[in-house]
């Protein structure tokens, strides 16, 4: 089991690496520098952005600067706000903890449930329904679904689209980021789920008699978990 976890962990820590680093080279790959294509800034402003950018560098050493950064916790400051990065998450970051946390729930709910049903009823009715609808949460994304909300319920007044000092105000958010996500897990647990119904040792269970209920729980749950 230690073995397995530090694979895994080792795993995660190359996923990592290879993320930011193909980050990286993508945003200096892409077109774009500071002051492009505006005749009216003077030069003396785009190197300044670019020296503070770190773009006017060779690339190995701004990776290596960049890197080290992040390592310190250094983000380097928002183009938006003009803060420093890690000030913007310090401040906000209990709010994303709060709605993460919403939203896992209503996930692991919708998925291992709305999972567990259209496996273990496939090929009915009922099974392609919910896996059809969850396909199509998928398609929209968060960004597609969070403004269809928003178009849809921007005037009933019955709902907050802002802020997050209310209770309701959290309601919305996290509708839309569990939904999202869980029916990623639905269409993950349902593969699972259908799967593990192959089983030699279900369909041993299956042939003693073992209620549906036991057999769902107790015998196709476990393996069907394995993946998410």
């Amino acid at each position: 089991m230690l073995r397995f976890t530090l694979t895994r962990m080792f795993s995660a820590l190359l996923v990592i690496v290879g993320v930011f680093l193909l980050t990286f080279l993508l945003l200096r790959a892409a077109p774009g520098r500071p002051g492009e294509g505006m005749d009216q800034i003077r030069d003396e402003v785009r190197w300044n952005q670019a020296r503070r950018l770190g773009t006017d560098r060779p690339l190995g050493t701004h990776f290596v600067d960049t890197a080290s950064a992040w390592l310190r916790g250094d983000f380097g400051r928002s183009l938006v706000r003009g803060e420093p990065v890690g000030d913007a998450i310090r401040r906000t970051w209990s709010v994303s903890l709060e709605l993460g946390a919403y939203a896992l729930v209503l996930a692991l709910l919708l998925g291992v449930g709305g999972g567990l049903l259209t496996g273990f009823r496939a090929p009915s009715g009922t099974s392609r329904s919910l896996s059809l609808g969850a396909l199509v949460v998928i398609s929209l994304s968060v960004l597609g679904l969070g403004t269809l909300v928003r178009v849809i319920l921007a005037g009933t007044g019955g709902f907050t689209l802002g802020g997050w000092d209310d209770p309701l105000d959290r309601l919305l958010p996290a509708a839309v980021l569990g939904v999202v996500y869980g029916a990623y897990l639905l269409e993950m647990v349902r593969a699972s789920t259908v799967e593990a119904l192959r089983a030699p040792w279900v369909r041993a269970a299956r042939a003693r008699g073992v209620a549906p209920t036991r057999l769902l729980l107790g015998h196709v749950l476990p393996g069907a978990l394995i993946p998410m």
